[in-house]
């Protein structure tokens, strides 16, 4: 977040440079606060990850959560590896918001990609009934009964004792690309305990790992959480229409969780004739490229359902013509990239790369 911070700095700082001031010095205004706000709202997934205490009132249906979840899943997991499911636990219900369950499943997912590929072919998402019992449940601090285990499994790299150890420790990751904040598996944890459940991990080197959250099932009389699509932003589309294609116009995608940066990219893309639509996540950048023509994507390396080298590669599987350009502090992670600029940068700098890569349309005359 503070690199986010610092590039939204960077942005605002060229925007007031070379635009006029009143209209757009306001825009820069709330930009910034939406970061601010963005800050705050790290800050209290800080804090929920800190928290021991149990979630009241919240129920979800696990099996149904993973169905709609499958379409995101996939794309996080990319071409390359095979996505399999299978679901056994029926309507059971465990005690967390659906977001919650998503979030875990997600980060699991993309975990197990990242550790599958090059090495293995297969992620495979599982759920099933298990009774706990008495000796096994004080073992993990929780309580005997009846759990729905949500289960990810790869046939990856797989980890020795040493990582096992620590795979759950707050900040530690195993990645080397700048992606990994080491947050991802602790706040899994948390929210697993913080339901009453405990989650088992076997992993072996060169054969793969497989993480097992137990959730124990809350009685049949809770309001239960009904699976909840969206909550990404709507792409901006010029003028409130989209435009046909052809004509001439150079049509790009970009896509940046954070609003307020994906916000002037655009801007500063249209200022100079560019045909721009702009996505938050990787499900929304997906259904865009499978719906509209698009000459250059342009995303982020990290997205909070997955990662954007993975959708980037995955569209130009699919699109061999598509050009490909990486917003990303890490430069090594943009091979195969048709640019790749390291964040956070200048205004100046975005749009000359972008310009080098595709070239802006002729201005009216």
């Amino acid at each position: 977040m503070l690199a986010q911070t610092e590039r939204l700095g960077d942005l605002i700082e060229d925007m007031a440079r070379v635009a006029p001031q009143g209209a757009e010095a306001k825009e820069a205004q709330h930009a910034l606060c939406d970061v601010l706000d963005q800050a705050s709202a790290l800050t209290r997934s800080l804090l929920v990850y800190g928290r021991r205490d149990k979630t009241e009132g919240a129920a979800s249906e696990v099996d149904a959560l993973v169905r709609e979840s499958m379409a995101v899943a996939a794309s996080v997991v990319g071409p390359e590896l095979e996505l399999d499911s299978s679901l056994s636990s029926g309507r059971a219900q465990v005690g967390l918001e659906p977001e919650q369950v998503r979030q875990m499943l997600l980060n699991l997912v993309g975990n197990a990609a990242d550790a599958t590929h090059g090495v293995g072919s297969r992620v495979t998402i599982s759920t099933r009934l298990e009774q706990v019992d008495t000796a096994r449940a004080r073992r993990h601090r929780s309580q005997p009964g009846e759990f729905v285990v949500l289960t990810v499994a790869d046939d990856g790299r797989g980890m020795d004792q040493r990582t096992l150890a620590q795979v759950f420790d707050p900040f530690f990751t195993t990645k080397d690309d700048a992606r990994g904040t080491g947050l991802g598996l602790a706040m899994c944890h948390s929210l697993v305990e913080r339901a009453g459940g405990f989650i088992a991990v076997d992993s072996t080197p060169g054969e793969g790992s497989q993480f097992h959250m137990y959730l124990p099932i809350v009685a049949a009389g809770t309001a239960v959480s009904a699976p909840h699509r969206g909550g990404s932003e709507q792409p901006e589309e010029q003028g409130g229409t989209r435009k046909a294609s052809g004509g001439g116009q150079a049509r790009i995608l970009v896509v940046d969780d954070m609003a307020a940066i994906r916000k002037l990219l655009v801007k500063a893309l249209r200022s100079v004739g560019y045909q721009v639509t702009d996505a938050a996540d990787v499900a929304s950048a997906t259904q865009i490229l499978t719906t509209q023509p698009v000459d250059l994507l342009i995303a982020d390396a990290n997205l909070p359902d997955g990662s954007g080298v993975v959708l980037a590669r995955s569209a130009r599987d699919a699109q061999p013509e598509l050009k490909l350009m990486l917003m990303s502090g890490a430069p090594e992670s943009g091979q195969g990239f048709d640019a790749t600029l390291v964040t956070p940068f200048q205004l100046d700098d975005f749009c000359e790369v972008v310009s080098s890569v595709l070239p802006p349309p002729t201005a009216p005359g």
